[in-house]
Parts: structure tokens; C-alpha cells; sequence
């Protein structure tokens, strides 16, 4: 299953929020949508619950299951 861009993004920068903010209160969005004013659009791409479609958001094997099935590894450039 391949994910446009724009949800991949989404994503990513989710993640990197929960570097300042560990839980979803109003600063962790607010933390996401001075980076990605459109986050709720490109969140709605993903389709779904979780970072992959199914399952846990923060699982690590959810996480990773979402970049191996866009072609995605350590070191590739978003």
C-alpha cells in the first residue's frame, strides 16, 4: 500500500512532535500545526486508525510496517 507525500509528512512530523510533547493535548497540535497548517487533511490520507491504517500510532512495528510499504529506510530523504 503506498501513502501520497503529503500523509508521509503528516507522519513524520508527528513523530518529531512527540519529542517536545509526549502526549496529544493541545500543545503537541498546536507543536504540528505551526509545521503543517493542513495536518488534519493530511492526516484524513492516511485512511484509517494509527500511523499505518490499523493498529497502535506509536507502535514501533506499526511505524515501521508504514515506511517499508512506501519504500521508505533510514536515511531517505522525505
Amino acid at each position: 500500500m503506498q501513502y501520497p507525500e503529503e500523509a508521509i509528512d503528516y507522519v513524520v512530523v508527528h513523530e518529531l512532535a512527540h519529542i517536545l510533547h509526549k502526549n496529544h493535548g493541545k500543545a503537541f497540535y498546536a507543536c504540528v500545526e505551526e509545521v503543517l497548517p493542513d495536518w488534519r487533511a493530511r492526516r484524513a490520507l492516511r485512511g484509517g486508525e494509527g500511523a499505518a491504517g490499523g493498529g497502535e500510532p506509536h507502535d514501533p512495528a506499526v511505524i515501521g510496517r508504514f515506511f517499508r510499504q512506501n519504500g521508505l529506510g533510514p536515511g531517505d530523504q522525505l
